[in-house]
C-alpha cells in the first residue's frame, strides 16, 4: 500500500520514472508472493492485472472531481503506466503462442474487475488486437452488421425493407452492443455527448423489450437498466434525473430476482444479490428517503437473520458489480445475426420458475 501511494505521489509530481520503478516493483513482489503461497485462485496472469485495476482505483480515490486524464496529467501518466505494463504482460503472454490465448485472461479480467472498470477496456482492447485473424473478422463483421442495423434504427425515416424480417431480440441486442461500445470511451464521462447518444440507443432498446416483455419490472430488463443507471450518470446534468429513475428501476428488478433465489431454495445467492443491488444504488437514491431503497432494506434485514453468522457476506463496491454483473450476463440474450434459428430466450427460461437461467452466486 505505502508504495502504490508512493507511486501515485511520483506521478503527481512528474517523476515518472519513479512512478514506473514503483509500480513495476509491487506488481513483481504480488506475482511472487502468489505464486509461493497459492493464496489467489485464479491464473498467475491476472495477478498484475488486479494489482493495476487496485492502483487506478487509488489514483481515481485520489482526484478531484473536475479532474480527468485529459485535464490533470499526473492522472494521464497513471492511467498510460497501467496501459503499458498491461501491453507488456500481453505481449509476453503471447510471445510464440496462440494470440486467442489471451481470451480466457480478457474473460477472467471482466469477471473479477468489472466489464466497466478501465482495466478491463484495456485488457479486452489489447486481447482483440491480438486474436487471431478469423476471430477478429467475425466480431468486426458483427460490429458492422449491429451499427448498420443501430443506423436504420436510428434513422427518422425507418426503411420497412431493412427492418422488416429483423428479430426484435436482435434489434435489442445490437442497440445494446453499440450503445456499451460507444460508452466504452467515456468511462470517465469526460465526452458527455457520446454517453448521451448511447443512453438514447439503450432507451430505444428497453423501449422495444418492455413492448416485447409486456412488463416494465420484467428481470430481463436488467441489461438496459443496468446498462442505462452507469451510463445516463455520464450524459450531463440535464440526464442526472433519468439516471436516478434508471437506478431505482434496477434496484426493484434486482430485488425481484433476488425473491426467484429465496423461492428456489438459494438463500444465500438471494441475501448476496439483495445485499450488492443496495450497495451499488442506495447511496445515490438516498437510503432514509427512497421507498424502494427503504423497503429492500427491510427486506434484507429479514433475510440476513436467516443465515448463520459465519455464511454472511462482506460486501464491497467492487464484489457487489461482481455478483451483478453475472446476474446480468445469465439474463442477457445475443441472438446470432441472421441465424434464423428458433432457441429459448432468457424470458422463456424465466417463466418456467425455476433457477434457470440465473447462476449460483454462492
Amino acid at each position: 500500500r505505502e508504495r502504490l501511494e508512493a507511486a501515485l505521489v511520483a506521478a503527481k509530481e512528474g517523476r515518472e520514472d519513479d512512478a514506473r520503478s514503483l509500480l513495476e516493483g509491487v506488481l513483481k513482489d504480488e506475482e511472487r508472493w502468489c505464486a509461493e503461497t497459492q493464496q489467489v485462485p485464479t491464473p498467475d496472469d491476472i495477478v498484475p492485472v488486479l494489482v493495476s485495476a487496485h492502483f487506478l482505483d487509488r489514483a481515481w480515490a485520489q482526484a478531484a472531481p473536475e479532474e480527468t486524464p485529459a485535464s490533470a496529467p499526473w492522472l494521464k501518466m497513471a492511467t498510460n503506466l497501467v496501459a503499458a505494463r498491461l501491453s507488456l504482460i500481453t505481449a509476453e503472454l503471447t510471445a510464440g503462442a496462440a494470440m486467442y490465448l489471451l481470451a480466457p485472461l480478457a474473460y477472467a479480467t471482466e469477471v473479477t474487475v468489472g466489464e466497466d472498470h478501465p482495466v478491463t477496456e484495456m485488457v479486452l482492447r489489447l486481447a482483440r488486437r491480438r486474436m487471431s485473424t478469423a476471430a477478429a473478422k467475425r466480431i468486426a463483421k458483427k460490429t458492422q452488421d449491429e451499427e448498420r442495423l443501430v443506423r436504420a434504427l436510428e434513422a427518422r425515416d425507418q426503411d420497412p425493407k431493412i427492418l422488416a424480417d429483423v428479430p426484435v431480440l436482435e434489434k435489442i441486442s445490437a442497440l445494446r452492443n453499440v450503445a456499451l461500445r460507444i460508452g466504452e470511451g467515456n468511462i470517465w464521462g469526460s465526452d458527455i455527448p457520446r454517453a448521451q447518444r448511447a443512453v438514447k440507443l439503450l432507451e430505444q432498446a428497453l423501449q422495444l423489450h418492455e413492448k416485447e416483455l409486456q412488463n416494465n419490472d420484467h428481470p430481463c430488463l436488467i441489461p438496459e437498466l443496468e446498462a442505462l443507471s452507469t451510463i445516463a450518470s455520464k450524459a450531463g446534468l440535464t440526464f442526472k434525473s433519468r439516471a436516478l429513475t434508471y437506478r431505482e428501476r434496477a434496484l426493484r428488478v434486482l430485488s425481484i430476482i433476488a425473491r426467484r433465489y429465496m423461492e428456489v431454495g438459494q438463500l444465500d445467492s438471494a441475501v448476496l444479490l439483495l445485499e450488492s443491488a443496495l450497495v451499488r444504488h442506495q447511496m445515490e437514491l438516498g437510503t432514509s428517503r427512497n421507498r424502494t431503497v427503504v423497503s429492500n432494506s427491510k427486506l434484507f434485514d429479514e433475510w440476513i437473520m436467516q443465515v448463520p453468522e459465519d455464511r454472511r457476506p462482506t460486501v464491497t463496491t467492487e464484489s457487489a458489480e461482481e455478483a451483478i454483473g453475472k446476474v446480468v450476463e445469465a439474463l442477457t440474450d445475443q441472438p446470432q445475426t441472421g441465424s434464423g434459428m428458433s432457441v429459448e430466450t432468457k424470458a422463456d427460461l424465466w417463466a418456467k420458475e425455476g433457477l434457470e437461467p440465473l447462476p449460483v452466486l454462492v
